[in-house]
């Protein structure tokens, strides 16, 4: 029997109880629809007054400078080291044959690291001169035991690695400092979100339970017979750094900056937050890593890792990037970074 011959045999009441149903039903899937379309509009609005503040803030006035001819402008390097995550295990099998990672390929990737930082200001150094480097150590070099799946596959615990990445950091800021000769090198140095001893992040104490305090604190001892070499280890978890008088710029982990998905990507929890510290104190250009991609946006840049693509990445959907860290020149005579670039660790 077909569906029209079931309605006319059905009594009137009963084919009008029917079709209220179907018509609750319709109504229901509509509802539905006008709720997400609500709860996307408030997103779209949110990211268009979150663009609007943004070009609300009073920009650094910039004075043009006249190069002389035949004179080299001046530069600081700026240079930022992050989420090494030396001890951790990455399978190629697990990946899809694109990544793979432990000890020793982080020693080689840092090895490469260390030859392309030096090869990047070697070919500037060409048409500027770089005598000071700020290189900003940006934490998450010990993955520690933060997820209970790290403690069964990490391949060493928290003290041992450690030890791991002060061996690698310490090599690693000596070679450039012996090879390139600079006339003063800022380390700037931040724990990130993984170094640290407690179940949960902390904001009053993460400078006092932290790997990575001791980390740095270690290093610094250790390169103290290099006079031109300055540690910052900051208790703070936001870093301030003056490139040059009424020109500072400010560096984090990143782990600070919320970021779940949504419209306009990292763009916009990472604006909306730099615009809350914008109120407070200005900087020109805000440096942090802790999300693995290298992204360069305006007044933020988000530097990769040596760990590299990974589980995780494959698992959320997120694009294949190779092992990267990042170098920017600031030009001291033009006041603005003019050259922005990753560092390919492979």
């Amino acid at each position: 029997m077909s569906r029209i011959e079931k309605l006319k045999s059905t009594p009137a009441a009963d084919r009008l109880e029917l079709k209220n149903r179907e018509l609750a039903a319709k109504n229901k899937v509509l509802a539905a629809k006008v709720v997400r379309a609500e709860r996307k509009t408030l997103e779209l609005e949110a990211v268009f007054s979150d663009f609007a503040q943004l070009k609300a803030v009073e920009k650094v006035k910039r004075t043009p400078v006249k190069r002389r001819p035949g004179k080299k402008n001046e530069a600081i390097a700026v240079i930022h080291f992050t989420d090494w995550h030396v001890a951790e295990i990455v399978s190629k099998s697990k990946t899809n044959g694109l990544n793979s990672f432990n000890p020793e390929i982080c020693k080689e990737r840092v090895k490469g690291l260390v030859g392309e930082t030096i090869a990047l200001i070697r070919l500037h150094q060409k048409t500027i001169k770089i005598e000071n480097i700020v290189l900003i150590l940006g934490g998450d070099f010990v993955t520690g035991y933060l997820h209970p799946e790290l403690e069964q596959t990490n391949s060493m615990g928290p003290i041992e690695e450690s030890y791991f990445a002060i061996e690698l950091l310490t090599d690693a800021i000596s070679e450039i400092y012996q090879i390139v000769k600079p006339k003063k090198i800022r380390v700037i140095c931040h724990r990130g979100n993984h170094g640290r001893t407690t179940k949960k992040m902390q904001f009053k104490n993460d400078f006092e339970t932290s790997y990575e305090t001791l980390i740095y604190w270690v290093i610094r001892d250790r390169l103290k017979s290099l006079e031109k070499i300055e540690f910052v280890i900051d208790p703070s978890s936001v870093t301030y750094t003056e490139l040059i008088p009424g020109y500072s710029i400010r560096s984090i982990h990143g782990h600070q900056i919320r970021y779940n998905g949504g419209v306009g990507g990292l763009l916009v929890p990472a604006n909306r937050w730099i615009l809350k510290q914008q109120q407070t104190r200005q900087a020109i250009l805000t440096i942090l890593g802790h999300f693995h991609q290298y992204n360069k946006m305006k007044g933020c840049l988000v530097s990769g890792s040596i760990k590299g693509w990974d589980e995780y990445a494959q698992e959320f959907g997120f694009e294949f990037e190779p092992p990267t860290q990042s170098f920017e020149l600031f030009d001291i005579q033009r006041r603005c970074f003019v050259s922005a670039s990753p560092i390919f660790c492979e």
